[in-house]
C-alpha cells in the first residue's frame, strides 16, 4: 500500500535531510523489586539525594553500554560541556542535573532482547532502523531513553509517518504471526508488545537491558535497592515523549539543483508553510478509498501564524517549539562556520551546528523536569486521596499505633517529595538554569507550553494540604498525650496509695477511738490482728499488693509508649 507522495490534491513540495531525536521518560521506581518493601522505601527516600546522585554518576557497565566521554567530540557529555562554555547552560546544570549518558551497542543487544522479538524479522528491521539508543538517569528517579535516526531526502509526509506510526497496526499483525506457537502464559508475558507504539516497544527493550545491568545497588549509607523487571507485564504507566527534528537541508522537490531554502522563505510561502505546519502539528488524515494518508487542509490563518512562532532570529533558519515536537532548521553546517567561544572543549570555537545540539540537550532536560513534576503530582494526589479515610479513622478510633505509624510514613514521603519539588523549582526558572538570552527565550517557551508552572503550583497546593493534615495530627497527638499524662498521674497516685495500705492497716487499731462507726474500725483491727498473727502472711500480703499495682502501672506505661 503506497501511502506516500500526496498532500491533499497537490504533490509534496519540501524534501529534507537531518536527524530525528525521540526522547522518552519512565519512572525508574517502576523497576524496583515489587515484593521488596524495603528496597522500594529506600528508593523513595534516596532519589534526589546526594547519595543517589553519586550513584548515577559512577555506574559502570560491561561492553553492552558505553559511557559518554566529554573528551570525545559530539558525545553527549561533550555537547553538555560545550553548552556551558558557550553560555547556554549555567554551571549548576552541568554539576547537579546533567548525568552520564550510556549508549547501547544495538547489534550486540539484538540477541539479548526478548526472544519473541529477536526472532521476528519485522522487529529486527525496526530495531536496526534507528542509528543509536541512549539511556540516562535523572537525579529525581527517572530513566530517559533517546532514539536517534538520520534521514536523507524525505518529504514531510514520510517524516510524519515515522513519528506518528500510522502503520503500527500492520506491524502488529505481522508480528503476531510469529506468536502463533506460543502458550497462553507466554502470550500474556509479551502482551505489551502488541498494545503499545513501536517506539515504546524499542525503548522498553533498552530499559530491560539496562535494568538487568543494575540489579542490586548498595549506596554509601548502607541502604540497598534491588532493581528487577516486573514478573508480569502490567499496563504501561503514563509516559512522556518528545520529538525533535533537526533539519540540515530542505529544498523544493521541483528543484533539480537541490538548493537549500532559507527558513524565512519556507515559513512565508503557503505551499511550504502548510506542509511544515502539518508536520509540526502532528496530524494525518487517512483516505480509505484512495488507500492513502494525507495532511489535512489547514486554514490560511493558521498557516500565517507559523511565522510568528519562530524562535530563531537568523533568516536562514527556523526553530518551532511545540507541545509534542520541535522542528529546527540549521542549513549552516559548513566547518568554516563556528562560534568564537573558547574553552576546554572549544579551544578553536565550536561549529555552529553544535549550538543547536546544545539546545536539543536543553529540551531533553525540560522533558525530564516535566516527568519528575508529574511524578510528584501523581504521588501527592495519591496521598490526598487517602486523607478522607485516614481522617475518619482518626476521628472514630483516635490515634492508635497503626495510625501513628501511617502518619510517620506519610510525613517521610511528603518530606521527600517536597525536597524533590524544591530542587526542581531551582532550575525551573529559566535564568537560573541558562545564561544566553536566545537560550532562555527558547526554553521559556517550552516550559510555558508544557504548563510546568501550573503543575508546580498544583503540586505545592497538594503538599500544603498534606502538611496541614500532618500539623493537625500533631495537635491531636499532643492533646492525646496530655490526656494520657493526666491518667498516668492518677495511676501513680493510686500506686502510692496502695503502697501505704500496709501502714494504714497497721495503724488502724490506734485509730479505733477516732473512727466512726466502730464496726469499721473493729473489722480493720481484726483483719490486721489476723495478718500480723502470721508474719509470713503479712509479708506475702504486702508483696502481693506491691506486685499487683506495679504490674498494672508497668502495663499502662508499656501501652502508652508503644502507641
Amino acid at each position: 500500500m503506497n501511502i506516500f507522495g500526496k498532500i491533499g490534491k497537490d504533490e509534496t513540495h519540501l524534501i529534507g535531510s537531518g536527524d530525528i531525536f525521540i526522547v522518552m521518560a519512565m519512572n525508574l521506581g517502576r523497576f524496583v523489586a515489587e515484593k521488596d518493601v524495603q528496597s522500594r522505601r529506600n528508593f523513595r527516600e534516596l532519589r534526589g539525594t546526594e547519595a543517589y546522585c553519586d550513584f548515577i554518576r559512577d555506574i559502570e557497565f560491561d561492553n553492552l553500554f558505553t559511557k559518554s566521554n566529554e573528551k570525545i567530540a559530539n558525545s553527549d557529555s561533550w555537547i553538555e560541556k560545550q553548552g556551558y562554555e558557550t553560555g547556554i547552560f549555567q554551571k549548576q546544570l552541568l554539576e547537579n542535573w546533567f548525568f552520564p549518558t550510556y549508549e547501547l551497542d544495538k547489534n550486540a543487544a539484538l540477541s539479548k532482547i526478548e526472544p519473541q522479538l529477536s526472532e521476528s524479522q519485522q522487529f529486527q528491521k525496526e530495531w536496526l532502523l534507528w542509528d543509536s539508543y541512549k539511556v540516562r538517569l535523572t537525579r529525581n528517579g527517572f530513566i530517559m531513553i533517546k532514539l536517534i535516526r538520520e534521514f536523507s531526502e524525505q518529504n514531510m509526509l514520510e517524516l510524519s509517518v515515522h513519528l506518528l506510526e500510522p502503520e503500527r497496526d500492520e506491524f502488529r499483525a505481522k508480528l503476531a504471526q510469529t506468536f502463533d506457537n506460543l502458550s497462553e502464559s507466554q502470550r500474556k508475558q509479551i502482551a505489551h508488545i502488541l498494545h503499545h507504539p513501536l517506539q515504546w516497544q524499542l525503548a522498553y527493550q533498552v530499559i530491560r537491558l539496562f535494568i538487568l545491568q543494575l540489579r542490586n545497588i548498595e549506596f554509601g549509607n548502607g541502604q540497598t535497592v534491588e532493581f528487577k523487571m516486573p514478573e508480569e507485564e502490567r499496563k504501561m504507566p503514563i509516559r512522556h515523549q518528545y520529538s525533535v527534528i533537526l533539519f540540515t537541508e530542505i529544498y523544493d522537490s521541483a528543484d533539480a539543483s537541490k538548493k537549500k531554502l532559507d527558513g524565512s522563505r519556507i515559513l512565508s510561502e503557503k505551499k511550504y508553510a502548510r506542509e511544515l505546519y502539518a508536520l509540526w502539528d502532528g496530524t494525518l488524515i487517512g483516505n480509505r478509498e484512495e488507500k492513502s494518508i494525507e495532511f489535512p487542509d489547514y486554514s490560511d490563518e493558521m498557516i500565517q501564524k507559523l511565522k510568528s512562532k519562530n524562535e530563531s532570529t537568523w533568516i536562514q533558519e527556523f526553530c518551532l517549539i511545540g507541545f509534542e515536537r520541535a522542528l529546527i532548521y540549521c542549513p549552516m553546517t559548513e566547518d568554516s562556520l563556528y562560534l568564537p567561544f573558547k574553552g576546554e572543549n572549544a579551544k578553536d570555537g565550536i561549529l555552529y551546528i553544535n549550538h543547536w545540539h546544545c539546545i536539543i540537550r536543553g529540551i531533553e532536560h525540560i522533558i525530564a523536569l516535566r516527568s519528575e513534576l508529574h511524578m510528584v503530582g501523581a504521588y501527592t494526589g495519591e496521598e490526598m486521596n487517602r486523607l478522607p479515610s485516614f481522617t475518619q479513622e482518626l476521628t472514630t478510633r483516635g490515634i492508635s499505633h497503626k495510625e501513628k505509624k501511617g502518619v510517620e510514613r506519610l510525613a517521610r514521603r511528603v518530606a521527600n517529595l517536597f525536597n524533590i519539588l524544591t530542587s526542581i523549582k531551582e532550575v525551573l526558572v529559566a535564568p537560573s538554569a541558562y545564561r544566553a538570552s536566545y537560550a532562555i527565550q527558547k526554553f521559556e517557551r517550552l516550559t510555558n507550553l508544557l504548563g510546568l508552572d501550573k503543575i508546580q503550583q498544583h503540586v505545592e497546593k497538594n503538599i500544603d494540604e498534606l502538611n496541614f493534615f500532618i500539623s493537625h495530627y500533631n495537635k491531636m497527638s499532643i492533646q492525646q498525650n496530655s490526656e494520657r499524662l493526666q491518667k498516668l498521674a492518677i495511676i501513680f497516685g493510686i500506686w502510692i496509695g496502695f503502697l501505704g495500705l500496709a501502714s494504714l492497716l497497721k495503724d488502724a487499731k490506734e485509730l479505733n477511738g477516732f473512727l466512726e462507726p466502730q464496726g469499721f474500725s473493729s473489722a480493720l483491727s481484726k483483719l490486721w490482728d489476723f495478718i500480723t498473727h502470721f508474719p509470713m502472711l503479712q509479708s506475702l500480703f504486702i508483696i502481693w499488693v506491691i506486685f499487683a499495682v506495679s504490674f498494672y502501672v508497668l502495663w499502662k506505661l508499656y501501652t502508652y509508649f508503644s502507641e
